[in-house]
């Protein structure tokens, strides 16, 4: 029986996961430097301690309701992927659970289009029903390439 270990947050109204293994770290909300000519759904960067984070709003990126404001709950979850750090901004960063792989029922055809393959599929936790999020997937290795190009031209540092 295979376990996963996940890290839940909400955007919006819902809640997704994503596997905790790829998470550095969760900080609190802080100022984000806007990059110009980024892709729309990029919120812009931080300094965490001395490196470039890009981060990335996932209410833009998963098209929902985007806030007017940053609320006190919103946190930047660090992630590392293929050796880059990328930050994701959240409403809020709420628990970390564990399932077992046969919890995570494919997701239902009308969401795991070709323009939703970063959806792995849903989980039923406690009642409830929580999307699964592929994080390699958030961001194609072009988009990757772009923000990298991007961060180094403006601030001679890659993310």
């Amino acid at each position: 029986m295979a376990n996963k270990q996940l890290i839940l947050f909400k955007v919006a109204s819902e809640t997704f996961a994503v596997e905790i293994s790829l998470v550095k770290e969760i900080v609190p909300f802080q100022n984000i430097t806007p990059v110009p000519d980024a892709y729309d759904f990029v919120e812009g960067i931080i300094n965490l301690r001395g490196k470039i984070v890009t981060v990335i709003d996932m209410r833009k990126r998963l098209h929902t309701q985007v806030a007017e404001s940053k609320e006190k709950t919103s946190r930047i979850i660090i992630l590392e992927i293929d050796d880059k750090l990328m930050g994701m901004l959240v409403d809020a960063a709420s628990e970390i659970i564990r399932i077992d792989d046969k919890a995570i029922g494919p997701a239902p055809e009308l969401i795991s289009g070709q323009g939703n393959s970063y959806i792995i599929g849903v989980i039923r936790h406690n009642d409830r029903l929580i999307v699964m999020l592929d994080l390699k997937k958030i961001l194609s290795s072009q988009e990757v390439g772009k923000l990298d190009d991007l961060v180094k031209s403006l601030y001679g540092q890659t993310t």
